[in-house]
């Protein structure tokens, strides 16, 4: 019986340990694969100038047309920044994806073959 448990319990460990991994590295993963995890992580929400300069340059540079924006922050994912006012289209995903280092996201991107399928679609 002690055998049993003590190998339940390291399998448990090891299975903890694994996930965690693997959510640590999304590096492998495609720009639209993130931005699915992102929309289903639970997220909180944060300040614009909590998130890298990177990020903050394009939303100014791109977005200035709208007039309120909500940023919020999945852990070691990204950021997801909800866009609403002038700029806001009816019909379409208005939101915008960085990675944690502040690179814009594609949510198009599925990256593997190269082929680029509109997420909007799924």
């Amino acid at each position: 019986m002690r055998f049993n448990i003590k190998t339940l319990v390291l399998t448990t460990i090891l299975f903890i340990v694994g996930c965690e991994n693997i959510m640590d590295d999304a590096s492998g993963l495609s720009d639209a694969e993130i931005v699915q995890m992102i929309r289903d992580a639970a997220k909180v929400e944060v300040t614009m100038s909590s998130m890298p300069s990177q990020s903050q340059s394009t939303i100014e540079n791109d977005y200035y047309d709208y007039l309120d924006m909500a940023t919020w922050k999945a852990s070691r994912l990204g950021y997801q920044v909800e866009l609403a006012g002038r700029g806001h289209g009816s019909g379409k995903r208005n939101e915008a994806y960085f990675n944690l280092e502040g690179r814009k996201l594609n949510p198009n991107d599925w990256g593997r073959d190269g082929s680029s399928k509109d997420i909007n679609e799924l």
